[in-house]
């Protein structure tokens, strides 16, 4: 039986934005004390459904509001869950039982997919039919809220309420028997005079590729070392807070905010010279001095970071390779030689991408075993391949359905270390560019018979868009 992890957020950092995250596998849920089970089941966790589970506690994940008041008081008022399906197992949420305070909704049930599903359940509702995502999505996102804290009088009165139990599980007959969410979530705020995936007019890696002409990719974002334009990671910018990007970047370091900056607008980077024997404090005060002198002759928008998002099941092997970056203040999309977002694809896991051409750009290494980066932006196209036929020159690697294939069989041309990250996008037949993939991991760079890998943005267009779009934040209008 395949081993699927579970990730299980510690409820505190959640709120934080800060991960401290538990691997639990099958093995060890079958195992754990009831009381530590019973822990994952009221305090909020990420939970992963497979269809490949036979056991009731995989193949549906009960939670429930166990002492919820005292709990939930504790860690300001709030508990999360979020259920992840997968190709085989769409989800639907059911809640049997649903008693909570009823005065204006003042303890809150809210149910959700990402994609303006959202339906909110307070006092004592009765669900007739289970809930499942809108637009054939998989995954529900949870929350539970009191929306004020309890005196200790109102705390006493409040523990007659049962508060609630609810079962999600892989959907039966394709999800007919559950309905729709309505669409109530956050509505996306647009931009006039913005489009998505715009290119002006003409006038992780990348091996072998050319250089891109400046601005030539409006939404591309580069993840430097702060003050500098030392890159190591690339992003693309979706809306006026947020950078898409892969979690490889900072999982590993442990990388916080304030140890990043983000450039817009930028072509030319710099690089930190490995051989110099000169004092570290004298290498970055040139390093700074460069920096802005090119931020000014290039109009660079540099931001800080205020939240790095990796997903949570991130795991080693690359799977959910993505993440978000919110930015300190919104990005300006006016003006000549503008900044503008990346169109993310329509929702549709159906949607391959099989022989698309596409294209990859970044800073990364020239070549794999040199250490010369790119000085300025390169891009290169790349066919999309047959999952399955990479799965095949790649029999010991982890291979999942959030993951893209692309490049060449052949070698010689790739993404490179440096270009993790950067966006993979597609060319619409309206000439407008769409992210399919985020430059994500591959065995060395650009060697035979093995490609490079991305993630899927289409696996994972439910996350992203339940985690960044907030109601300040604003979108280029679609064309």
């Amino acid at each position: 039986m395949t081993i699927i992890s579970l990730l299980i957020f510690a409820l505190l950092n959640f709120l934080l934005q800060n991960e401290a995250l538990v691997t639990v596998t099958e093995e060890d849920f079958k195992t754990a004390p009831q009381s530590l089970r019973d822990f994952w089941k009221t305090c909020g966790s990420y939970v992963q459904l497979n269809e490949s589970f036979n056991t009731a506690e995989f193949q549906s994940f009960g939670f429930n509001s166990t002492n919820a008041v005292d709990r939930y008081d504790l860690y300001r008022s709030i508990c999360g869950w979020n259920f992840v399906g997968s190709q085989n197992c769409p989800l639907e949420i059911f809640c049997p039982e649903v008693d909570l305070r009823p005065q204006g909704c003042q303890d809150e049930l809210a149910i959700s997919d990402g994609l303006g599903g959202r339906v909110n359940v307070c006092g004592n509702q009765k669900f007739t039919k289970p809930w499942k995502a809108t637009q054939g999505g998989r995954d529900l996102f949870v929350r539970f809220q009191i929306l004020r804290n309890y005196t200790k009088d109102q705390l006493s009165k409040a523990r007659k309420y049962k508060g609630f139990r609810c079962i999600v599980s892989c959907s039966k007959n394709g999800g007919a028997g559950a309905k729709p969410l309505p669409q109530k979530g956050i509505k996306k705020t647009m931009i006039k005079n913005c489009a998505c995936g715009e290119i002006p007019e003409k006038g992780g890696r990348v091996v072998g590729g050319q250089n891109a002409t400046r601005n030539e990719f409006p939404w591309i974002a580069t993840i430097v070392i702060p003050g500098t334009r030392v890159s190591f990671c690339g992003g693309a910018v979706i809306n006026s807070h947020y950078v898409l990007t892969a979690a490889h970047c900072f999982w590993f370091a442990k990388i916080a905010p304030q140890q990043i900056e983000v450039l817009l607008r930028s072509h030319e980077m710099d690089f930190i010279d490995q051989s110099s024997t000169k004092p570290k404090s004298e290498i970055m005060k040139e390093l700074i001095a460069t920096a802005r002198r090119i931020d000014e002759a290039e109009k660079t928008q540099r931001f800080k970071v205020v939240a790095i998002k990796n997903h949570p099941l991130f795991t080693t092997e690359f799977d959910f390779d993505v993440a978000l970056l919110r930015l300190d203040r919104p990005v300006n999309f006016t003006g000549p030689n503008r900044t503008t977002t990346i169109c993310l694809p329509k929702f549709d896991y159906k949607n391959t991408y099989l022989g698309a051409k596409s294209q990859v750009a970044g800073w990364g290494l020239m070549d794999e075993v040199g250490n010369a980066s790119s000085q300025f932006l390169q891009k290169l196209e790349v066919p999309v391949l047959n999952l399955d036929d990479c799965r095949r020159v790649l029999p010991k690697s982890l291979i999942t359905e959030r993951m893209l294939c692309a490049g060449y069989m052949e070698g010689g041309r790739d993404s490179c270390k440096g270009d993790s990250g950067g966006p993979l996008v597609f060319q619409k037949p309206n000439k407008y560019f769409e992210q399919i993939g985020i430059v994500s991991w591959g065995k060395g760079c650009a060697r035979e018979n093995r490609p490079g890998f991305y993630s899927r943005v289409t696996e994972l267009t439910q996350w992203i868009y339940y985690n960044s779009n907030e109601p300040e934040t604003k979108w280029c209008q679609e064309i």
